[in-house]
């Protein structure tokens, strides 16, 4: 049973590296499967987290709101389960720092397993990610620009830099920096034109910069 386990976990986690909404759905299916089979396993667990971030990240990146608390909540569930299994996990606390907060606003928790994650794996762009939205979203901006962008010198490449970069633009924004705020979201929004998160930021710091055709 485990090694059925471990297959249809491997072929999930194939499904993932290549992101589409029908890959997610299957993904899905095959890790709720192998829980099924070996409800033991960390990793299965940490990747049915991951996909209920992704799905919720498309819908967040893309103006689609449907079913976003269903996917946070889900993705909250799943990682406590992974860190219940194996503490020492850095996913599992990564992906449980993002649920605390964008399921629960639960700053202190949130806070916590971003930390852990952090100190398990100083390589992950996706804990530093996570770690820095914990810091913005709490008020702590100078924080929030510090710790997120280490998700690029840890992973240049890392897989959702538009996001970080619309982050980045905020925080800079509401720290006053604008011509950082302005640098940050054109890099997000030539990364993903698509990005109406970084859209929305834009327009914001074009009407405040009084530049009123190009907000509009």
């Amino acid at each position: 049973a485990e090694l059925t386990a471990w297959d249809l976990t491997l072929r999930a986690l194939w499904a993932l590296n290549r992101p589409s909404q029908d890959n997610f759905t299957d993904a899905l299916e095959q890790l709720e499967a192998a829980t099924k089979l070996d409800p033991a396993s960390p990793l299965s667990w940490s990747l049915i987290s991951l996909i209920r971030y992704e799905i919720a990240l498309k819908g967040w990146v893309g103006g689609n709101l449907g079913g976003l608390q269903h996917q946070f909540q889900g993705m909250l569930s799943a990682a406590r389960r992974a860190i219940e299994i194996d503490p020492s996990g850095w996913m599992g606390h990564s992906l449980a720092s993002a649920g605390e907060l964008w399921g629960r606003a639960a700053y202190a928790k949130a806070r916590f397993h971003a930390d852990q994650a952090i100190d398990l794996n100083p390589s992950a762009a996706l804990a530093h990610h996570f770690s820095g939205c914990i810091y913005g979203f709490g008020g702590d901006l100078d924080a929030a620009v510090a710790v997120q962008s280490q998700a690029f010198r840890v992973d240049p490449n890392y897989l959702h830099a538009d996001v970080v970069q619309a982050d980045l633009g905020l925080w800079s924004y509401l720290k006053g920096d604008l011509d950082g705020a302005r640098a940050h979201l054109d890099r997000s929004l030539a990364e993903n034109p698509g990005n109406q998160r970084a859209r929305q930021r834009q327009v914001a710091l074009l009407g405040r910069l009084g530049d009123v055709d190009g907000a509009h």
